[in-house]
């Protein structure tokens, strides 16, 4: 399997891992498969140039994503992150979030439906911490050593 980070270029990647995503989970993220099927290449082509991206590749198929977006606090927001059905339990959303914790250059926090159990487990194997629940949604954070990200 290859993990490698995305650039605009390869936007629709993106956007078909993101579509796969919101067909086979849909309540696990925000918007609608209608929603985002609609949006124009342009659109993914931006999120892409704004905040990075990586995939994880089994073959030719893309079968994992992750991204990271500027959080308020500093550090980044981990998000989007899935995995698909056939590659579950073979390490795939470890290697994502691994990226995001190697190019971060400050706190790592994410939210997670508290319902979601197997994204929870990896989020605590891989030392981020409860901070807040609200809701059913969780808040995990995890320090990163600042400066310790790779080459942006």
């Amino acid at each position: 399997m290859e993990l490698r980070r995305l650039d605009p270029s390869e936007a629709e990647r993106l956007r078909a891992l993101r579509l796969r995503s919101l067909r086979a989970d849909p309540l696990v993220f925000g918007g609608s498969y209608d929603e985002s099927a609609a949006r124009p290449l342009s659109v993914w082509e931006r999120q892409v140039a704004d905040l990075p991206t990586w995939v994880v590749s089994d073959g030719d198929a893309d079968v994992g994503m992750v991204r990271i977006a500027p959080h308020a606090e500093g550090g980044g927001e981990l998000i989007s992150l899935w995995v698909a059905p056939e590659a579950r339990g073979r390490g795939v959303g470890e290697r994502l979030v691994h990226a995001v914790l190697a190019w971060a250059d400050g706190p790592v926090v994410l939210e997670v439906r508290a319902s979601n159990g197997p994204a929870i487990d990896l989020y605590e194997r891989l030392g981020f911490t409860l901070d807040a629940e609200t809701e059913g949604t969780q808040r995990w954070v995890r320090a990163t050593r600042s400066g310790a990200g790779a080459p942006r």
